[in-house]
């Protein structure tokens, strides 16, 4: 197009031949190959690191909060209804919490013998309390899944991100790396964008089996398949006794949640390495190709004879196929 002949058009200013379109082409695409490489690897040490990698509770488990709630409202009534189903949670509670939560605390809770000749509002209120404290575990332990997956899988993941990266066509790669009109003035992280949405699909199936391996190794996906089953099952106890109205039973696909919640803070993290790589392409110590893609500088036939030795020499050291 216009835009491209008027850039290559300004490339004659040292008396060098002009790289064709081509081989601009095939230093960007190998540009775009590396510049991913990095971000990738930048991603999976930053994530397994808690502060930057936390996996939030699904959204799913908020229902469960409004039971403690509702246990709080019916403390805080004053009606007759409090001393009158005082007995009934007394004698319900511990088979509450142990079915509900037992798999998940691994012993019973014993808060029914505690609460069996208590006032109503003291009943109501410490099974809130026990059942608050096990949803905050289960908070605890979500925030941590994430970062411990990435630090256990760490070689297994920048493997599957690896080969997504090989697969990727990027076929516009002059375009994502100098912008859709090359002048400079893309998005920084348009590298990142492109990839994922080329390779999403695919990085979630490779994935789903990595961190499937890994939880159950680890019993969450057993405690947290029994949890829901038991939660579920004590939902219409509960409700029964509170006399509200029936919570929704829990459906959820815990491991494609975990997958693309990692795949979400992987994403985040790579565009900010993007932007920050793209401002300073010389800080990254790789061939000179790389920041020369990455710049203002005119593609020319003697930067294409460089970018072929290094390209081979990058092949031989990375195990990657030259392109």
């Amino acid at each position: 197009g216009k835009g491209r002949e008027s850039l290559r058009g300004a490339m004659g200013c040292c008396g060098s031949s002009l790289a064709s379109d081509d081989q601009i082409k095939d230093m960007c695409k190998w540009s775009c190959r590396q510049m991913m490489t990095l971000l990738c690897d930048h991603a999976l040490v930053l994530a397994a690191d808690q502060s930057h990698l936390q996996i939030p509770i699904p959204k799913e488990m908020g229902d469960l909060r409004s039971i403690p709630k509702d246990l709080r409202k019916a403390a805080a009534d004053n009606s007759s209804q409090v001393s009158t189903v005082a007995d009934g949670i007394a004698k319900q509670a511990d088979s509450i919490l142990g079915s509900a939560f037992g798999a998940f605390i691994g012993k019973a809770t014993g808060f029914a013998a505690e609460a069996a000749g208590s006032a109503g509002k003291k009943v109501y209120g410490g099974l809130a309390d026990q059942m608050d404290s096990i949803l905050d575990q289960l908070d605890r332990r979500f925030s941590q899944l994430g970062a411990e997956l990435c630090a256990a899988k760490q070689s297994e993941m920048r493997s599957v991100l690896q080969n997504a990266i090989e697969r990727c066509t990027f076929r516009d790669a002059h375009g994502l790396v100098r912008g859709p009109k090359l002048d400079y003035r893309g998005p920084v992280d348009a590298l990142t964008v492109e990839f994922f949405r080329l390779s999403r699909e695919a990085l979630q199936q490779s994935l789903a089996a990595i961190v499937q391996e890994y939880m159950q190794k680890m019993r969450f996906m057993i405690i947290w398949e029994g949890l829901i089953e038991k939660v579920n099952a004590s939902n219409q106890a509960l409700t029964s006794v509170l006399m509200t109205k029936p919570k929704e039973g829990i459906k959820l696909d815990l491991n494609s949640y975990v997958v693309n919640q990692v795949l979400d803070k992987l994403y985040a993290m790579m565009q900010v390495h993007e932007g920050e790589l793209r401002s300073a392409p010389r800080a990254a110590e790789l061939p000179g190709t790389f920041a020369l893609c990455f710049s203002r500088e005119p593609f020319s036939n003697v930067a294409y004879e460089q970018f072929s030795k290094d390209a081979e020499l990058q092949a031989k050291v990375s195990g990657v196929q030259s392109l």
